[in-house]
């Protein structure tokens, strides 16, 4: 297997997919945090407009509903308890787990935008491989 890395063009081909492919994982990296911080916004805003609205009309609800969305030990029995009731109303709407991507506002949304970015982030990519390797 050596032998083959004396000859010249194997090592720089060699060196260059291997530099292709260190900065290629970075940069998938940084775009997949970048689209989960973008999911991550969409989640709590979602999530800010339902308290707002419970709110708005049960202001004394305010501890029990914080404590639903923080991960706390002494909210447990509560959450298990709400979660019922709050699956069994939206099962009547069809908001259950089996919901379809582009029927949830929010995902179907994120899915697109992430769908259409990571064309164009492989697209560019593959242009970048091409230049870099065929120069």
């Amino acid at each position: 297997m050596l032998k083959y890395f004396r000859n010249p063009e194997i090592k720089e081909l060699t060196f260059k997919f291997s530099i292709i492919f260190i900065l290629f994982a970075i940069l998938t990296t940084i775009f997949i945090k970048g689209e989960l911080n973008k999911l991550n916004k969409d989640y709590i805003n979602q999530n800010t407009l339902i308290v707002g609205n419970i709110l708005s009309k049960h202001p004394e609800l305010e501890e029990e509903i914080i404590l639903s969305l923080k991960s706390n030990e002494d909210a447990r029995y509560n959450e298990e308890k709400n979660y019922k009731i709050g699956k069994n109303i939206l099962e009547k709407y069809s908001y259950d787990e089996n919901l379809d991507i582009y029927k949830n506002p929010v995902l179907k949304n994120f899915s697109i935008n992430f769908i259409y970015r990571t064309i164009i982030y492989f697209g560019l990519a593959i242009f970048i491989i091409y230049i870099i390797i065929y120069d």
